[in-house]
């Protein structure tokens, strides 16, 4: 499930951790009777999330039969119990934010610290979701467990003031760090480091933990928030430019799709998708569209 607020930008951003429409996402399998469940699982999460889930009723759900694939294990896949609906002109707001909050499993320190409202809803853009999936305890799966993730997008430009990209926790949230989750194993902040074409890297400050390098050479200064706390009296990750900010031309990532309304009215109306392949060999993609009821053949 995710509650979007904001159009990511492909061709600026490159592709997303999670990928996510505007508005409310919804998606599911079911292991039996999926059309009465959908109905009664959605109506359930919308009062937990206080969205407009419950809205959702056969005429704007989907089944689709090759863009999903089940995460986590199930034990049979059958793509006729996969549900999926969206609310595109669901408006995400605080009153969505509190209940995702408080589903952590600290609500007042760690993460949560951040998410001030008054800044998350004046980005560019803020997605938060949930996915829940059933996962292994052993080799053979005969024990296994739920694993309840959370997420959270948020677009900031810290382009501003001399026309810097500086930021600081402070600026960007307008709060900063003051206590690690007890709860939690490990606390981390990543920041990554991977030139991106600006005219000159950041300095760090305070100095990162320790540097790591991912695949495809990504490289990410790591801070161990309870170290980080140890040191200083408030978490609160800087990060200065020598130069002003240049803004070079940004290689699109290999698949971008623009889909728009054309023509006017229902008559002479329609709905256009332009899929384009910046990469240098052919590629096999497979496309879903959910076209609404009222739209004309």
């Amino acid at each position: 499930m995710s509650l979007t607020q904001g159009k990511w930008s492909h061709e600026h951003w490159g592709y997303p951790v999670k990928d996510r429409p505007a508005g409310a996402l919804l998606w599911a399998w079911f292991k039996e009777n999926p059309d009465d469940n959908w109905k009664t699982f959605a109506a359930a999460l919308g009062g937990i999330t206080c969205s407009s889930l419950n809205f959702i009723d056969d005429t704007i759900t989907a089944v689709p039969k090759y863009v999903f694939r089940p995460e986590g294990y199930l034990e049979s896949v059958n793509a006729t119990n996969l549900r999926l609906a969206l609310l595109p002109g669901e408006a995400v707001c605080t009153e969505n934010l509190t209940p995702w909050l408080k589903l952590l499993p600290c609500s007042n320190t760690g993460l949560s610290q951040l998410l001030k409202a008054t800044s998350v809803f004046s980005s560019h853009f803020i997605s938060i979701g949930l996915d829940v999936k059933k996962t292994c305890l052993d080799s053979t799966c005969s024990q296994t467990q739920l694993l309840l993730q959370q997420y959270v997008t948020v677009v900031m430009d810290p382009t501003f003031g001399p026309g810097r990209q500086d930021w600081n926790f402070l600026n960007l949230f307008g709060k900063t760090i003051s206590a690690a989750c007890p709860l939690a194993s490990k606390s981390s902040v990543l920041v990554d480091l991977t030139p991106n074409g600006v005219s000159a890297q950041a300095t760090l400050s305070p100095k990162p933990h320790r540097l790591e390098t991912v695949d495809r050479g990504r490289e990410f200064a790591i801070y161990d928030v309870k170290k980080l706390l140890r040191d200083h009296e408030h978490g609160n990750v800087h990060a200065t430019y020598a130069k002003q900010h240049v803004y070079w031309v940004i290689k699109p990532p290999p698949i971008t799709v623009h889909r728009y309304v054309q023509g006017y009215g229902l008559d002479q109306g329609g709905i256009l998708a332009v899929i384009t392949n910046s990469h240098h060999t052919a590629l096999n993609v497979t496309y879903l569209e959910v076209i609404p009821w009222y739209v004309p053949n």
